[in-house]
């Protein structure tokens, strides 16, 4: 992620066990670099797979988290604190992405061909995390299945994508849902009807 951050042993150690957001943001706002670098080490991880969800691709999910944060760093200032921290940090992360996914549409419409994190035959290689304990049988059907439900999720609109990765693996609330994407609460919740009905069609031989 950030240069800066991607040792905690650089830390002050004031902030090695902080959850205050309001406190950290404070101390950031104040020129502190160590409470900003806690924010970011704090959100990286979740900001990271949030953006591959939405993308398909960990390069551009590294580039868009890191982009997020130097985009919270450099507005810090004007953060006025009436929401969360965590909900204007996921706003600045989805908007990112929201432009880089408009850009990649008009890229393909163009015939310009994304490649990142594709395999030789131009599919998207499916991320599949070691599991010793799991028997070669098992682990082949867990990668069928983790590339069904990636490619399934990419293949939902990007409002319904958005909902599904923030409700059902970020496990975010539906208001902080409605506050971060700026929409009432119902149509979080429409919206998430809307795409896990999609999913279930779509992975029905999993079901």
């Amino acid at each position: 992620m950030l240069a800066a951050v991607r040792d905690r042993r650089g830390m002050k150690k004031k902030y090695t066990n902080s959850d205050n957001d309001a406190e950290l943001v404070s101390a950031a706002r104040r020129g502190d670099r160590d409470a900003f670098a806690h924010l970011v080490v704090k959100y990286q991880d979740r900001i990271f797979n949030a953006m591959f969800r939405m993308t398909g691709s960990r390069d551009d999910a590294a580039d868009l988290a890191q982009e997020a944060f130097l985009k919270a760093l450099n507005n810090l200032p004007k953060f006025d604190g009436r929401s969360r921290f965590s909900t204007w940090l996921w706003s600045v992360a989805l908007n990112l992405c929201t432009s880089k996914l408009r850009r990649r549409k008009v890229e393909r419409a163009s015939g310009v061909r994304i490649g990142a994190d594709s395999s030789p035959d131009g599919k998207r290689a499916a991320y599949d995390p070691p599991d010793g304990a799991a028997g070669p049988v098992r682990r082949a059907h867990r990668a069928e299945m983790g590339a069904a439900i990636e490619n399934a999720i990419l293949s939902l609109d990007e409002q319904c994508r958005e909902v599904v990765v923030l409700r059902d693996m970020e496990k975010m609330e539906y208001g902080e849902i409605a506050r971060t994407l700026g929409v009432p609460e119902g149509t979080v919740k429409s919206r998430l009807h809307r795409a896990r009905k999609e999913l279930r069609i779509k992975l029905d031989k999993f079901v």
